[in-house]
């Protein structure tokens, strides 16, 4: 999601794009901003109960429950799309890998894990700078809200040095992703949480970095399909995994039955089918284009935002107390339009510091700095 900023990929975005009938990295591009403005609706429909208590209805449901099926979609597919970009810098020397692919990422990662950090120490607690300092140790563990950077880096290194062995990484890998609902449960006590957070993550997630890593070829090929061949059979699919799901969970004799490997699956299938189809709008592609090179601002600026106003609202007793359900087409309308807002503020925050005092927000010391982008 955010790794992938690279010179290539920022020149990518900034110059024209290409028609999406001939430039198949357009159609990667658009599920990397479709997977970062999913990870944006699922923060913010997640906490927005904590800023307006009483939230209710059908509408307001309907986000929620989006929040929830999308679970196992969100970063796998982010992940994939990692791989993919990623794939071409495995072969490159370390020297020429170590700015793009390690100081781009770990000091925004840095930067901004200690300001969230401080922001969630805050939340009730009775002596912050204790708090801070408590958690301050979080991020030398793959952090918390942007663990996403830190394993990305971990990902990319573990591809880096066995490329010359992708079979064994992939069954590694699998293994991993397969078994990983017991990761916790064979993790010693003394584990730190973030830590073990970060394993089960590690375990869940690699092996999406390694299909989209060394399988470029067969995931860009997708890409060269009709859109027409990937729709029908990724919405029957995930539509029908969707739907046992629920009946699963009302069942309790087959409650134990683990839906989310087939939902992640047909969940990434179908939402690589769905950049495949609005590729085909010259608009569209040139605003997931423009979306896919600022997902580290996104990223990052939005989290500090989601949990800033839940600071001042839940955490400072400004809580917004509702005196009954909510009309069901304003909060049909409200969520997307919040979504927007963040997104939009991330990218414009992004845009105004580029080539300024302040472009450190987002990039290592030493960078080459960003030229003034197109805008979308």
């Amino acid at each position: 999601m955010m790794g992938e900023q690279s010179a290539a990929t920022a020149r990518h975005a900034r110059g024209p794009v290409q028609p999406p009938d001939t430039g198949r990295l357009v159609w990667i591009d658009i599920a990397k901003a479709l997977a970062i403005v999913l990870v944006v609706q699922y923060h913010v429909a997640t906490h927005a109960s904590a800023v307006f208590a009483g939230l209710s209805g059908w509408a307001w449901e309907l986000w929620s429950e989006l929040a929830q099926v999308l679970i196992p979609v969100r970063m796998p597919a982010f992940f994939v799309v990692s791989g993919v970009l990623a794939a071409n810098a495995l072969t490159r020397r370390w020297r020429d890998v170590f700015r793009p692919r390690y100081a781009a990422i770990l000091w925004p990662f840095l930067i901004w894990s200690v300001l969230l950090t401080v922001l969630i120490a805050l939340r009730g607690a009775d002596n912050p700078w204790a708090a801070i300092l408590e958690r301050l140790p979080r991020i030398l563990q793959g952090g918390d809200g942007y663990w996403y950077l830190s394993t990305l880096v971990l990902f990319f290194t573990i591809c880096r040095v066995g490329r010359r062995a992708p079979g064994w990484l992939l069954l590694g890998s699998f293994i991993l992703w397969f078994f990983a609902s017991l990761v916790p449960s064979v993790l010693p006590d003394s584990v730190p949480d973030a830590l073990a957070a970060n394993i089960y993550r590690w375990a869940s997630f690699g092996m999406w970095f390694v299909v989209g890593a060394f399988g470029r070829s067969i995931v860009l090929r997708i890409g060269a399909r009709p859109w027409w061949d990937l729709m029908v059979p990724a919405v029957t699919s995930f539509g029908l995994c969707v739907w046992l799901t629920g009946r699963l969970r009302e069942s309790e004799s087959f409650s134990g039955i683990p839906m989310s490997k087939p939902l992640s699956v047909t969940g990434v299938a179908l939402l690589l089918a769905v950049s495949v189809l609005i590729a085909k709008w010259p608009a569209a592609a040139r605003l997931g284009v423009y979306l896919a090179a600022r997902t580290l601002p996104i990223y990052v600026v939005h989290a500090v935002l989601v949990y800033g106003v839940r600071l001042v609202t839940y955490e400072q007793g400004w809580l917004v107390q509702l005196s009954g359900a909510p009309n069901n087409l304003i909060v049909l309308l409200a969520v997307p339009a919040t979504v927007m807002a963040m997104v939009l503020a991330s990218t414009q925050l992004a845009d105004r510091v580029a080539g300024t005092p302040f472009a450190w927000l987002f990039t290592s010391p030493g960078g080459k700095a960003r030229a003034a982008p197109r805008t979308a």
